[in-house]
């Protein structure tokens, strides 16, 4: 198990000053006595220790377990919103030395690992239909303990997601991807290259990825934020910045980042984004991460963040899907943050 870490300055050569987020500028108007506030101000000040965030994961680890497993003994469906995000929440929550149920966690993955690859109502295998759920469960259980019959089911996986691959070299968008708040031909952009991203050269060979790179090639969608994202992602390090600093331009005032660019921000973008600046840990996204950590400290509800819709006919509420799959990215983005801080600070 590893040990609870520090999370110092993000980067120690910035010059931060103190702002009040949102939550504290909320709660002087309203005369609230909310611990957030406090939380967030640190932050703010770049000065958050990581028992803030690990607290705030950890208030929302039962909400993860609980409303995972509702999703699977009533949805039973192996979604390309739900179950994987689970897995890769909790896992990331144990990996940082938080309490989670591991027995749990290992019945999320054995029981994703077979849903797949059992046939639908239709006779159809479930993961013909769900590639972006395969690509995503072949990620998150990276590096897990994997037996013969295991390694048999990734193979199958693997098989069925280059089978998958359109003639133009996309992935058709699985679920309710399709009905989302953006063009679709956008949506297929990015769950292709969310395939692209969480593929290894042994699960999506050479001849393949060239036809993924030649249909990424012919455009440049632009209306959410979680398409340049995963450009950024996917960019090399000559175009890597220029990505970048589209989305470090987009940030809000109050730290965070919407679903659809400039739209109000929410937990999934921020989430999302955060997760991303993490993993490219450097000076130039270091203030940018420490806003979007400050931001979601501060919208933490009970134990979870609540987010509206990114289906176009649910777009203007707060919506359960959305808000268990943001709580997901806000508990998987905090964490990288916690763990590329203190790399940075060693």
């Amino acid at each position: 198990m590893i040990s609870i870490r520090t999370l110092r300055c993000v980067s120690q050569s910035l010059l931060v000053g103190v702002t009040l987020s949102l939550a504290s500028v909320r709660a002087q108007e309203e005369g609230l006595d909310d611990p957030r506030v406090a939380i967030a101000d640190r932050a703010a000040a770049g000065g958050i220790d990581a028992a803030d965030v690990h607290a705030a994961v950890q208030k929302s680890l039962p909400y993860i377990a609980e409303r995972g497993q509702w999703w699977i003994d009533k949805k039973k469906c192996i979604s390309c919103h739900r179950t994987t995000f689970s897995i890769w929440a909790v896992a990331a929550a144990d990996r940082a030395g938080l309490q989670v149920n591991r027995q749990q966690l290992n019945e999320w993955v054995d029981w994703s690992y077979d849903s797949l690859l059992q046939p639908n109502d239709d006779e159809k295998i479930v993961a013909t239909t769900n590639l972006d759920g395969v690509a995503q469960l072949l990620h998150v259980t990276r590096g897990l303990p994997a037996d013969e019959d295991r390694i048999t089911q990734q193979q199958q996986l693997r098989d069925y997601l280059q089978q998958g691959q359109q003639d133009d070299g996309s992935w058709q968008p699985a679920g309710q991807l399709p009905s989302q708040k953006r063009p679709k031909p956008e949506t297929t952009w990015v769950s292709t290259a969310w395939i692209d991203y969480f593929t290894t050269a042994e699960e999506l060979d050479a001849p393949h990825r060239g036809r993924t790179a030649a249909f990424l090639a012919a455009s440049t969608p632009e209306t959410s934020t979680e398409a340049l994202i995963v450009r950024m992602l996917l960019a090399d390090e000559a175009d890597r910045a220029q990505v970048l600093s589209s989305l470090l331009n987009d940030q809000q005032k109050d730290g965070g980042w919407g679903w659809v660019r400039g739209e109000e921000s929410d937990a999934m973008a921020t989430g999302q984004v955060l997760w991303a600046l993490a993993l490219h840990n450097d000076s130039q996204s270091a203030d940018a991460q420490r806003r979007a950590v400050a931001w979601l400290l501060s919208q933490q509800q009970d134990d979870r963040w609540e987010v509206k819709g990114t289906k176009k006919n649910k777009q203007h509420r707060v919506e359960e899907t959305a808000t268990y799959w943001g709580t997901c990215w806000a508990v998987i983005g905090l964490l990288e943050a916690t763990q590329s801080a203190e790399t940075a600070a060693q």
